[in-house]
């Protein structure tokens, strides 16, 4: 369930009012940085504006899905070390270390995933009533 999408699929307001863009908030001097368009590339398709917060969110987002591979690799290795331990009580004590500080590095890039689109969802506009 926390893996899911953090959007809220609520009614539209009739009224045709928007959420306040972050401009608005903290005065465009201090979001120009954050309303910045990017050019984006894939392949031979024609270019694609997005904005600067979503290019960061997608680059953050693709490296903690690395760190999280990287993790449940290391699970796995150590779990393989455990079994083959063999009676070596040293060989089990330091395979159960690994997983464990793999399991706490796992929750560590869970939490920062939450955070960073927490944080980053802040600065993200969507009128309400768009699509």
């Amino acid at each position: 369930m926390m893996l899911a999408p953090l959007t809220a699929f609520a009614k539209p307001d009739s009224s045709g009012k928007h959420l306040p863009k972050a401009s608005e908030i903290l005065g465009t001097d201090q979001t120009a940085g954050f309303e910045a368009q990017v050019t984006e590339f894939s392949g031979t398709a024609n270019a694609t504006n997005v904005s600067l917060i979503g290019a960061i969110r997608t680059v953050v987002n693709a490296f903690l899905a690395i760190v999280a591979l990287v993790a449940v690799i290391v699970i796995i290795l150590a779990g393989f070390r455990y079994v083959t331990s063999g009676g070596d009580e040293e060989a089990a004590a330091t395979a159960k270390n690994q997983i464990l500080y793999a399991l706490i590095g796992l929750v560590i890039i869970l939490l920062s995933a939450i955070i960073v689109n927490f944080v980053i969802s802040l600065f993200t506009v969507i009128p309400v009533g768009s699509t």
